[in-house]
C-alpha cells in the first residue's frame, strides 16, 4: 500500500488493487451493462407499445384506414396456408409444441431426476385472414411479435400421456427439426417418461392484431368489391408496431405492464451493479 500526504490531507492509493480490471472480468462486467441497457430499452419499448394500445380505439373491420389500426376478430384460414399441430393434430395457423423428456442423473453417488427439452417447436403461416361481423382482412405475420415469444411454463401446465412410440414418431415426421434431436433420442427406452404442452391457433379462434394497413399486393388496384378487400395488415416500414396476440386487448395491456416494469427493474438493477463494480475496480467509487 502506497501512501502520500498532501495539504489537503491523506489520499490513499491502492496500487495493484484498482485502476484496472482483469480483461475476463473487464469483458463480463461491460457486457452485463450493455445487457442491462437492453432489457431496460426493451422494457421501454412495452411500455410504449402499453400506451399506444391504450390510447387507441379499436376498428371494425370494414371501417379500416391506412395507418396504424387495432382490431379483435376470429380467424379464418388464407388458402392453403394451414399448419397441423405436430402433437394433437390440429388444423391451424400457428402452434407451439413441447415435449420434456424425464432422465436421470447420477450426482455424488445419489441418482436425480430433472425434466429436459426433448423437442420443441414453434411455427406460424405467412398469412391468415381476421373478420368480424363487419368484414374480413387479410394479415401477413412475418416480423410480428406476440404470439412468436418465449413461453415460460409451470408444471401444472404440462399434460402426461404421450409414449416413446408416440414421441419418436413425433420427431421423426419434423423434417425440419435437427438431426441431433433425433440422434439423443435413439438411447431412450420404454421406460422413459414424457410430458408435453402444445397450444395452437385454430380458425374460429380470437385474435387480437394491431399492425400497419396497408395496400393488399394479391389485389389489383380497383379491383376489390368491399374497401377491406383492398387492404393487408402487416409490420410497417416506418412505425415498428406489429403484435398479434391470442389475448384481448385487456389481457395484451396486462401483460404488456407486466413485462415492462419486469423489463425496464431488472434492466436498471443490472446496470446499476455492473457500473458500480466498474467504477470500485477502477478506483472511481
Amino acid at each position: 500500500m502506497d501512501i502520500s500526504f498532501h495539504w489537503e490531507g491523506p489520499t490513499i492509493h491502492l496500487s495493484g488493487q484498482s485502476g484496472s480490471i482483469n480483461p475476463i472480468a473487464s469483458i463480463l462486467l461491460y457486457s452485463g451493462f450493455v445487457l442491462g441497457a437492453f432489457i431496460t430499452f426493451k422494457g421501454y419499448q412495452w411500455f410504449r407499445l402499453k400506451r399506444i394500445i391504450e390510447n387507441m380505439p379499436k376498428s371494425k373491420i370494414r371501417s379500416i384506414a391506412m395507418g396504424l389500426v387495432e382490431i379483435y376478430g376470429k380467424v379464418k384460414p388464407y388458402g392453403d396456408n394451414v399448419l397441423i399441430s405436430p402433437i394433437g393434430k390440429q388444423n391451424c395457423i400457428y402452434y407451439a409444441s413441447m415435449i420434456d423428456r424425464l432422465i436421470k442423473i447420477r450426482e455424488r453417488g445419489r441418482i436425480r431426476e430433472e425434466w429436459r427439452s426433448a423437442y420443441v417447436k414453434m411455427k406460424m403461416v405467412p398469412y391468415f385472414k381476421i373478420y368480424d361481423e363487419t368484414g374480413e382482412v387479410l394479415v401477413k405475420t412475418e416480423g410480428s411479435k406476440g404470439l412468436m415469444r418465449t413461453i415460460k411454463l409451470n408444471p401444472s401446465d404440462y399434460k402426461e400421456g404421450l409414449n416413446l412410440e408416440a414421441v419418436k414418431k413425433i420427431i421423426e415426421d419434423d423434417n425440419e427439426m435437427p438431426k441431433v434431436m433425433k440422434i439423443l433420442m435413439a438411447g431412450a427406452d420404454g421406460t422413459d417418461k414424457f410430458r408435453y404442452y402444445e397450444i395452437a391457433v385454430k380458425p374460429e379462434d380470437n385474435l387480437y392484431v394491431i399492425g400497419d394497413a396497408g395496400r393488399n399486393p394479391f389485389v389489383e388496384s380497383g379491383a376489390a368489391q368491399k374497401s377491406e378487400e383492398a387492404i393487408m395488415i402487416s409490420k410497417g416500414k416506418h412505425e415498428n408496431i406489429f403484435y398479434i396476440s391470442e389475448k384481448d386487448e385487456a389481457g395484451v395491456i396486462k401483460k404488456l405492464k407486466r413485462d415492462s416494469l419486469l423489463g425496464i427493474s431488472i434492466g436498471v438493477i443490472v446496470m446499476v451493479i455492473s457500473l458500480t463494480i466498474i467504477l470500485i475496480k477502477l478506483g472511481l467509487f
